[in-house]
């Protein structure tokens, strides 16, 4: 579960092709009341001391993972009924109060965000922004107001990558678009997305890919055809 206003992203542990199941629930769904929005639903999803939470599957976390898959099931059918509506309220109201009654959350508080969280945001929005250009530890360093090795630090802590990881795996991911629908070649994108060349590009996208540029493209396009 990831909070809001929270910078996420995901991969399966091989880096392969896998298929994401997200399920966006939106406090939009629950204003009707507003005083009831503010005191209990935005001190669990505007808190934050409260990022994230992995659910292990035991306990009232089991039952928070039952009603996320209530939820899909509802949508993954030809036709939605009204009826589905009602259960999708119903299993979000559960699932706030789940976490209402098990996260302590009246002891949290709603105090300012951890300065390393804030720091972590800043320095991945700069490489958001900037992850074609020739990218240096210290200026990753630098856009979060931090040394060097804090900077690593933090990385390693939040996203189990180093920055410098963290910023190829970025441009390998931005630059699948261009590989698969577009006839540019290789040397044409690796420069586009900030790799110093073919061989590099090409060697980095073996290493989390487990095969080359062209070898997913033509396993991609035979799996997905166009048209």
């Amino acid at each position: 579960m990831v909070n809001s206003r929270q910078l996420h992203f995901g991969f399966s542990a091989r880096y392969e092709e896998c298929e994401f199941i997200c399920i966006l629930l939106s406090t939009e769904l629950l204003c009707a009341n507003k005083w009831f929005l503010h005191n209990y639903v935005e001190h669990i999803t505007a808190n934050p001391c409260l990022p994230y939470l992995y659910l292990n599957g035991s306990g009232w976390q089991k039952e928070i993972l039952c009603r996320l898959d209530q939820m899909h099931r509802c949508f993954n059918t030809d036709s939605i009924e009204a009826l589905s509506y009602f259960e999708i309220i119903e299993n979000f109201i559960s699932i706030m109060k789940l976490f209402y009654q098990n996260l302590n959350i009246e002891k949290q508080g709603s105090g300012e965000e951890p300065s390393e969280l804030s720091s972590l945001r800043d320095m991945i929005t700069y490489i958001e922004k900037n992850y074609a250009l020739r990218l240096r530890l210290s200026d990753i360093a630098l856009a979060g107001a931090c040394c060097k090795s804090r900077c690593c630090a933090l990385f390693k802590k939040y996203l189990r990558d180093t920055p410098i990881t963290y910023v190829t795996k970025l441009r390998l991911r931005k630059s699948l678009a261009a590989l698969l629908d577009s006839d540019k070649s290789i040397t044409d994108i690796a420069y586009e997305y900030g790799f110093c060349g073919a061989s590099y590009y090409c060697e980095s996208f073996q290493k989390y890919y487990g095969m080359s540029p062209l070898q997913y493209k033509k396993r991609t396009n035979t799996f997905n055809p166009p048209g």
